[in-house]
């Protein structure tokens, strides 16, 4: 038996902005949008990259992500999804040019290791795997 690997939920704050992020920063193409009454009017949205998919939850009652969550590694539950690129100066050329929040930038075991924000805090991690583990 196989495990593959084929999306992960986000909850956001407003769908055409999470929509336009994860498609200008990362390339996601647009699959689906829609409203489910039965889930008080939820709108959820598919987008994909590869063989990978993102699930965008925008609920009419959305709260703001708690403070502690980002930076806290002690709170348990999922911290953030990562994409990994060929070169991290291209990738930060591109976050600067769409004024994309950084989080922080660092090194890790030869790794060159960013994380951003979406509009809403969610982090992101861009990663640079170092030579010698490509």
């Amino acid at each position: 038996m196989t495990f593959k690997p084929t999306h992960v939920g986000i909850s956001v704050g407003n769908m055409d902005t999470a929509i336009a992020w994860w498609r200008d920063l990362f390339g996601f193409e647009f699959v689906s949008r829609d409203t489910y009454d039965f889930m008080d009017n939820m709108e959820i949205a598919f987008l994909r990259l590869g063989d990978f998919e993102i699930e965008l939850f925008c609920s009419p009652k959305a709260r703001a992500l708690d403070e502690v969550y980002d930076s806290d590694n002690t709170v348990i539950g999922t911290k953030h999804v990562a994409f990994e690129v060929d070169s991290m100066d291209e990738a930060m050329a591109r976050v600067n040019a769409l004024g994309v929040h950084v989080n922080f930038t660092t090194e890790m075991e030869g790794d060159r290791v960013c994380f951003v924000a979406d509009p809403w805090g969610t982090p992101v991690e861009i990663i640079e795997r170092g030579r010698n583990k490509k």
